[in-house]
């Protein structure tokens, strides 16, 4: 069963969680977020849905976090990371594994997505936010978490994130 963006934010206050949660136009881009979403404090982030294949034909989805403004160079993280390739997903891998549509992509969507079908990696610099915000799976909504109580929901959801260090160099 999918949640909803309202059985997310119970699921959120029955884990004991704490978050505060605005609605506003949707925000689609980064570039749009900036824009309309008035002053919502703490870190903003943009989402990656992506799919990688490893060695041979294994394919695998990919969840990338990081801090709004920061660079990503899909060609150095494929490289870091050692995938073959490395491309967006399609909306159907979207809908399939995350239950959400384009627009709405965040890391609280993992809470639908099949054990170990999506690997995570957040921006490393997002442990020094004391707040974070996601679309908690629509984008006419955004979530406040503090980065304590997000890792505490990866968790209890069953993810473990791996932090990277963007932007990456070729060091």
């Amino acid at each position: 069963m999918s949640h909803t963006p309202q059985s997310l934010l119970c699921l959120i206050e029955e884990m004991g969680l704490t978050h505060v949660t605005v609605e506003h136009p949707p925000l689609r881009t980064v570039e749009e977020s900036k824009r309309l979403r008035g002053a919502l404090v703490g870190a903003h982030v943009k989402n990656l849905f992506l799919k990688a294949r490893l060695r041979g034909r294994m394919r695998i989805h990919v969840l990338l976090v990081a801090l709004e403004d920061r660079p990503v160079n899909l060609g150095l993280l494929r490289r870091c990371m050692g995938f073959k390739g490395l491309s967006f997903a399609s909306e159907a891998d979207l809908l399939a594994l995350l239950g959400i549509l384009p627009g709405s992509v965040s890391p609280l969507a993992l809470v639908n997505a099949p054990a170990g079908a999506v690997i995570l990696l957040l921006d490393s610099a997002l442990q020094s936010s004391d707040w974070i915000n996601f679309h908690p799976l629509s984008n006419g909504l955004t979530t406040r978490m503090s980065c304590a109580d997000f890792c505490v929901f990866l968790d209890r959801v069953g993810v473990e994130p791996r932090w990277i260090d963007l932007p990456l160099s070729e060091d």
